[in-house]
């Protein structure tokens, strides 16, 4: 050994050593135990220019303890590009902890092994210990690290699939938040914690005047790149608040720009349903693309003639209008984005989306389900890119954590306010709620916590008026802040939001203003005043105090609980695992839930002992689901003033519940005319109705078959080749319905398929199938199909054609809804 071939780091660091090898190497071999942003940052250049000299770059880490950043993984991914692989050890050893570089050059090379991660302080100024070893001068040193560098990684390691990566990311809890490492991702794929000092990006500006994404924009970034480079012209990304989602549709129209090249795109759309998002998205556009001339279309504003940029920004309620959307033609944009995409199954939004044909869709949400069936995945083609939800982004210390108390509210009888549609009667909540002795009880538990900033949550104006009113009565600064006439303690918003930031204001009592698209990244207070009736509605809520500020250290939630109808969805909401069951749930509870990680990590729950007797009641007693579902039927029958189609059901049902009643026997779709009533129809033609309900779906190919026979209103009783494959061929040029061909490799080219290939798939499965399982209703006769059933009455008769088009409507949004969340956890 010599003292030459010793790198020691701080004034003599290894990573100019990296620099020059980079330069000159035919083949690069990197192991390590793991990779941080840092790190990966600063080899990003010496390894994009190795791959594009053609460079096969193989890098061997693994995720023990937990330390290997995601970000650093997703970025350290993608440069390799496609000639090259990273792999994560899976071997039965214990721990892992190599750290060496190998280069290969010619009949030259060297191997620097150590103690340096690819992290930023290993490879520059940390004290960091590596030695040089010279292929030419130590043969056999260099022979026997690359031959179990081989060894490990062809023998003793997996693929770091975008699935593996996923899970990794979802799972990954930063050292500030849990403590230590669990270790479970390298405990799960080995065979019979730390974040290193580099700090976390944000989207500010840097020294040079740009503007760079975070953490999670960057890896959405790379996901949305990706799905482009694959073809899809759709994606969702679901961000929690927070997390700079406007800033990340920014950075990706730019990436998109640079990918078609600056002069060949049309422009951009923006729409969103609030004047405040558009407002904020207008500014951070501004700031990311340094573009002139970026146009208004809202609040009474127009775009400037020409538009020079053809950057538009636009409210859902003005494009909408009669008259508006038609200005436009349908490729006027290249590139749009939808803002809280969950609101985009309403009728206005799907009337613009609709209009324009875009070369990429970008939905934005950080709600991603509805409170009823409406279906928003075919908006996106199924395409969610990635996820970061609340609890993701607590545990990897992007967002604040929280303290959750559940007070018992002994002043309000829900059960004396009419449920109607869903929903309490909010006049009737109103009188229930705004009482003095409600008011008292939040005053008091509001004083444990007085000198935080505080915003509660009200049902109504007069709710929050009459707050406001009570708080200043004694001696709290308080303001209400909703879209009604002004009163003696009503500020507008932005005035509100700047009394809370200087103290002039200590708690804001709100109504809707303040549920999404506004940021209050100062608040660590908040207050549930009014009932959980919706998840979506919760999590906006808790989603209002986790931003991040100087001085906050985490969010505290009050939440006032009744025995109101969906209180036993509280536990459910506070945590990202779901218990298997109501006494699951209880258990968890009486826990106070910090356990099994079913918190994110460094949040505490606390319910009152009230509380959870009430949630033991509600979550145990037996309730007759038959009649809830009726009277969810009876009321929309009362609002549509007829028989709903099983379409509108459906759509209007509470998705939880559905699922609950999904595989019994009281689930109404199985045999819908039976629930609902015969609206004429032959028994032999119920028959064959029921058949398409209750016929098992394990792909949408039966679809297609049942569609062949529907004839321009009719309904015919046979069907040949011809009919079928080209039922085929437009059913599954729905790219909704080709996300069910493209799971499969041998469905991956449809796009390319002729007449045989589509007769093929017809014939040898859904066909098949349906004539031996269902031999009572068809009969196969050489290659016509044929309906056997007596029902010619029903064959031209315009209702049995609406019904069986209902049931094929339901059972490809049912399929759809229910195999989304699968499809999306794979690779396609």
């Amino acid at each position: 050994m010599t003292s030459r071939n010793l790198i020691y780091g701080q004034t003599n660091p290894l990573f100019p050593e990296l620099q020059s090898r980079f330069k000159t190497a035919d083949r690069i071999d990197i192991i390590v135990s793991f990779v941080m942003k840092g790190g990966v940052r600063l080899l990003s250049a010496e390894i994009g220019a190795a791959v594009r000299r053609g460079v096969p770059v193989r890098v061997l880490t693994s995720t023990y303890m937990d330390v290997s950043d995601p970000t650093a993984l997703a970025m350290l991914k993608e440069l390799v590009g496609e000639r090259g692989e990273v792999r994560l050890y899976n071997g039965p050893a214990g721990s892992f902890h190599p750290k060496a570089y190998i280069f290969h050059a010619g009949d030259g090379g060297c191997v620097y092994v150590g103690s340096s991660n690819v992290s930023n302080s290993a490879l520059t100024d940390g004290v960091e210990w590596n030695y040089r070893i010279l292929r030419e001068t130590d043969p056999e040193a260099f022979a026997a690290f690359t031959g179990r560098f081989d060894h490990l990684y062809r023998e003793e390691s997996m693929e770091l699939s975008d699935q593996v990566l996923k899970e990794y990311r979802d799972n990954y809890v930063e050292r500030e938040r849990s403590g230590s490492r669990t270790n479970a991702h390298y405990r799960k794929y080995k065979r019979p914690a730390v974040v290193y000092p580099e700090g976390v990006p944000s989207w500010d500006q840097a020294a040079d005047g740009m503007w760079s994404p975070n953490d999670p924009q960057l890896e959405a970034l790379i996901e949305l790149r990706k799905t482009r480079m694959e073809g899809s012209g759709k994606a969702l990304v679901v961000a929690a608040t927070g997390l700079g989602k406007t800033f990340l549709a920014a950075f990706d129209y730019k990436q998109f720009r640079e990918e078609k090249g600056e002069g060949r795109t049309k422009g951009i759309l923006f729409l969103a349903h609030r004047e405040e998002i558009l407002n904020q998205a207008h500014e951070t556009f501004g700031k990311v693309l340094g573009l002139e001339g970026m146009g208004k279309l809202y609040d009474g504003q127009e775009p400037e003639e020409g538009n020079p940029s053809r950057v538009l920004f636009a409210s859902i309620q003005t494009m909408a209008r009669q008259g508006r959307l038609e200005r436009f033609g349908s490729g006027d944009f290249a590139y749009i984005v939808v803002d809280e995409f969950h609101h985009a199954a309403a009728d206005s939004y799907r009337r613009i989306l609709e209009h324009f044909r875009p070369e990429f869709l970008l939905g934005i949400t950080a709600t991603p389900f509805r409170n009823d069936q409406k279906d928003i995945h075919g908006l996106y083609d199924y395409n969610l890119v990635y996820e970061a939800d609340l609890f993701t982004a607590i545990n990897r210390d992007w967002l604040c954590p929280f303290s959750y108390y559940g007070i018992h509210d002994y002043t309000v009888n829900y059960d004396n306010i009419t449920w109607l549609g869903g929903k309490y009667v909010e006049k009737e909540l109103e009188a229930g709620l705004n009482i003095g002795k409600r008011h008292a009880l939040v005053f008091e538990h509001f004083q444990k916590w007085r000198g935080h900033k505080g915003l509660g949550f009200c049902v109504s104006i007069r709710h929050a008026d009459g707050l406001a009113a009570y708080f200043n009565s004694r001696g709290v600064k308080a303001a209400a802040v909703h879209s009604g006439q002004g009163g003696p303690f009503v500020l507008d918003r932005k005035a509100a939001v700047e009394g809370l930031k200087n103290g002039e204001v200590e708690v804001i009592f709100s109504v809707d203003i303040f549920n999404e698209g506004v940021d209050i990244p100062e608040l660590d207070l908040l207050l549930f005043l009014r009932p959980t009736e919706s998840p979506v509605v919760f999590l906006q809520q808790l989603g209002r105090g986790l931003r991040k500020a100087e001085g906050k250290e985490r969010v505290r939630i009050l939440d006032f609980i009744g025995n109101f109808k969906k209180v036993s969805m509280i536990p459910f909401l506070l945590g990202r695992k779901r218990p298997g069951g109501s006494r699951r749930v209880l258990d968890t509870i009486r826990k106070e839930l910090e356990e099994d990680g079913f918190l994110p990590a460094d949040c505490r729950v606390e319910f009152e002992f009230q509380v959870v007797d009430l949630l033991d009641r509600m979550l145990t007693q037996k309730v007759k689901v038959r009649d809830q579902i009726r009277e969810s039927f009876d009321v929309l029958a009362e609002e549509l003033g007829r028989t709903p189609s099983r379409m509108e059901f459906y759509e209007s049902m509470d998705t939880e519940f559905y699922r609950s009643v999904k595989a019994t026997r009281m689930n109404p779709f199985r045999d819908y005319i039976g629930f609902a009533g015969n609206p004429g129809i032959s028994p032999e033609g119920i028959r064959f109705i029921r058949m398409l309900e209750q016929t098992n779906m394990s792909q949408l190919y039966k679809l297609p078959v049942f569609l062949a026979f529907h004839n321009q209103g009719d309904f015919r009783r046979e069907v040949g080749p011809e009919e079928l494959i080209a039922s085929f061929r437009e059913f599954y040029q729905d790219p909704q319905n080709a996300r069910d061909l493209l799971r499969n490799k041998s469905g991956r080219d449809f796009r390319s398929w002729g007449d045989d290939r589509y007769g093929k798939l017809a014939y040898d499965n859904p066909v098949h199938f349906l004539t031996k399982t269902h031999s009572d209703i068809f009969v196969l006769e050489g290659k016509r199909m044929r309906i056997r059933v007596e029902m010619e009455e029903d064959l031209g008769n315009p209702v049995f054609t609406d019904q069986v088009l209902d049931v094929i409507r339901f059972r490809r949004s049912d399929f759809l809804n229910t195999r989304v969340e699968k499809w999306e956890g794979n690779e396609i």
